[in-house]
């Protein structure tokens, strides 16, 4: 039987291999869409570059960089629509560069603000029951598996 604290690392690991096949997932497909389509690439360059751009302008001495930020978000949602158009026209989803986390709450890390997320607690729950199946060495009885012909009139 398997203690509280491993169960918990358990359920931390599975929430690690999510997080880690998300990134495996975002590169292959980055990778397959950026050969069909050049043009992608070109925006996602685009994309990384406004992040770097309002980097700079959060450090400059200039008085209101708020205006210049605000010019740059806009044109990162323009970039992102360009995106969503081309994938569309490769008859792909709009996430397909970048798939959602199982969970959208925590974003499968199992904590928000310091507190456990449901979804810890359900594959703690999961991980838990499934030990317990395993000790008992019980299989769940289903009435489809009841045989009246063990037991006399």
């Amino acid at each position: 039987m398997l203690t509280k604290k491993q169960i918990y690392h358990m359920a931390m690991q599975e929430l690690d291999r999510r997080r880690r096949s998300r990134v495996q997932n975002t590169k292959l497909h980055q990778k397959e869409v950026i050969s069909a389509s050049p043009k992608i690439q070109e925006l996602l360059i685009k994309l990384r570059q406004t992040s770097v751009s309002i980097s700079k302008e959060i450090l400059s001495e200039t008085k209101n960089p708020n205006l210049s930020i605000e010019a740059l978000q806009k044109q990162n949602q323009l970039t992102q629509l360009q995106i969503t158009q081309e994938l569309k026209s490769l008859n792909l989803p709009d996430n397909y560069l970048f798939p959602p986390p199982e969970c959208s709450y925590c974003e499968d890390y199992g904590y928000v603000e310091g507190k456990k997320c449901e979804c810890l607690e359900k594959l703690i729950q999961q991980i838990s029951m499934r030990e317990f199946q395993k000790s008992a060495n019980l299989k769940l009885a289903r009435f489809c598996d009841f045989d009246l012909s063990l037991y006399s009139d």
